[in-house]
């Protein structure tokens, strides 16, 4: 039961440690384009491949968080 318990922990926190990725590396990478996260997981799901499978996971996360940096990124334009 302690197993099951850690792996699920340990699974939880890499799905929450990947949240919103595209939109963290879009942001430090001074693109300020709105719903970049989106349109860079896109690409990635475009592109295949093992990060396309992590870019479909992330996808929804980046657009919430794309949607909660919209003031940041419109002001920066």
């Amino acid at each position: 039961m302690r197993k099951i318990c850690y792996r699920l922990v340990m699974v939880i926190s890499c799905i929450l440690s990947l949240s919103g990725c595209g939109t963290i590396l879009s942001v430090t990478a001074n693109d300020y384009t709105p719903y970049a996260g989106v349109s860079r997981d896109f690409s990635l799901i475009q592109e295949g491949g093992i990060m396309s499978v992590l870019a479909v996971v992330d996808l929804p996360l980046s657009l919430v968080f794309d949607t909660l940096f919209l003031p940041v990124t419109l002001s920066q334009k």
